[in-house]
């Protein structure tokens, strides 16, 4: 059952636009994302808003405190909304809802606590 908290903790590093592309994405897309935590990344999941599951981890390696790794969605992803699940490796799971990866695509996503 996939559960969703807020979104205090999730920032783009620059401003995204308002406005979303309404058509979905035909492309694979590419976006940094930056751990600015205390704890090591160790997962990321996707799920569209009505999926109850997540999507297999789509992180490639473990992103450390203060580092940086290249994240790519190669599914051809049908809508511009996603939910996104961060698993750190104590346990904790951030989980937010609604993160629009059409305007995230070629970003950073900075992840803090």
């Amino acid at each position: 059952m996939k559960v969703l908290l807020g979104f205090a903790a999730i920032a783009a590093s620059s401003a995204l636009a308002l406005t979303a592309a309404a058509q979905g994405l035909t492309e694979d897309i590419f976006f940094d994302i930056e751990n600015n935590t205390e704890a090591t990344i160790s997962g990321l999941y996707l799920s569209s808003s009505d999926d109850p599951e997540w999507s297999e981890d789509i992180a490639v390696d473990f992103v450390e405190p203060g580092e940086t790794m290249e994240v790519s969605v190669t599914d051809n992803l049908l809508d511009c909304y996603y939910d996104l699940a961060i698993e750190f490796s104590d346990g904790d799971v951030l989980a937010y809802g609604e993160v629009n990866f059409c305007e995230l695509d070629g970003e950073t996503l900075e992840v803090s606590q």
